[in-house]
């Protein structure tokens, strides 16, 4: 895990570390991981300067959303940013991301075997953030992910002030020199005829090992051994997700707020990014029913104070505020998916 780095990061290194089965997270916004990043296809950008999900109304801290299930995601409602950049890559689906930014606050994907965790905001892992309940699921989250399934694997933190040092052959380094001696005696100068004979007693013994060890019947011809375990993905993974008690029942409500912010947005001016209000006087004047507007805005303004609830105290959504929002939800579309009446229609 490396927080705000101002030094250039050894990114071969690193690559090689994650295409071994390891997994690295880099936390900048303003340092030296905008090099980093860019290794990956990855590039910083600004946001834009306005975010209508605020932390205490401060346009210093825009609230990033949880855009997929994910490890990473799980119990988070809200995640709190400071002054925070975007991040943009072609193909990567963004983890939490600024509503009506187009990139990502969190990205994740696969370099070899291992994982790559880009957190374009170094701020959300700092104390004073770490205080509120979703910043501090997601550092616990965070470590967790990175561990991976053996919980005994250690956590390495680098910071600004870690100095990195690329390894190679003339550092003269304790564990260097123990690699070139152990790297000396595996390769000991034998004469070549009793390489010979060596290898020659060596094969036999292993033909004997494997002749009297080697099962009479293949085991693996039992249906046992060809069982797997069931991996379901798509809408259906996501399903059975959040079908666990566990889960956080606040991602589908965000993910529902949004398509409901775009297909309102798509019916008034869809080449433009609107404030909420203006969003919803554009609804009346669009010729839908007031009523649906205001509809429109509780729906909203409720996930929001279930989003900043779940930010400050880490505190779940039930099954009876998830259920009651998901049925004003699907009114609000069947509105939207009406055709829209004239006024004169309406009072004919």
């Amino acid at each position: 895990m490396v927080v705000h780095p101002i030094r250039a990061l050894p990114a071969g290194e690193l690559a090689k570390f994650m295409r071994r089965g390891g997994r690295v997270a880099v936390a900048d916004d303003s340092g030296a991981g905008a090099r980093f990043f860019g290794t990956f296809g990855m590039t910083l950008a600004r946001p834009s300067p306005s975010s209508p999900q605020l932390f205490r109304r401060n346009p210093a801290l825009p609230i990033a959303s949880p855009i997929i299930a994910h490890a990473l995601a799980d119990g988070v409602g809200g995640l709190v940013t400071n002054h925070p950049e975007i991040l943009q890559h072609p193909s990567l689906t963004p983890i939490f991301g600024l509503a009506g930014e187009q990139g990502a606050v969190v990205l994740s994907g696969a370099v070899g075997q291992g994982r790559l965790v880009a957190i374009s905001d170094a701020s959300v892992l700092i104390n004073n953030m770490l205080e509120l309940g979703g910043n501090r699921a997601f550092a616990r989250n965070l470590a967790r992910y990175l561990r991976g399934a053996d919980r005994r694997s250690p956590l390495l933190i680098a910071d600004s002030k870690t100095q990195w040092q690329p390894s190679g052959p003339d550092m003269r380094h304790p564990l260097t020199e123990l690699s070139n001696a152990l790297a000396r005696l595996s390769h000991p100068q034998l004469p070549r005829l009793a390489v010979i004979v060596f290898s020659i007693a060596l094969a036999g013994l292993l033909l004997g090992i494997a002749a009297t060890s080697l099962p009479k019947s293949s085991a693996y011809a039992r249906r046992a051994y060809l069982q797997s375990v069931e991996c379901v993905s798509g809408m259906a993974g996501r399903v059975s997700h959040y079908a666990s008690g566990e889960r956080s029942l606040l991602a589908p409500l965000l993910s529902l707020k949004r398509e409901l912010e775009r297909r309102a947005a798509d019916s008034v001016r869809p080449t433009q990014q609107l404030q909420r209000v203006d969003l919803l006087r554009g609804l009346v004047a669009a010729g839908q029913r007031p009523q649906l507007a205001d509809e429109l805005g509780r729906f909203m303004a409720e996930v929001d104070r279930l989003q900043d609830a779940s930010a400050i105290h880490a505190a779940p959504v039930s099954v009876r505020q998830f259920s009651e929002l998901v049925a004003m939800g699907r009114r609000i579309l069947t509105d939207l998916d009406a055709p829209v009446q004239s006024n004169h229609e309406r009072h004919g």
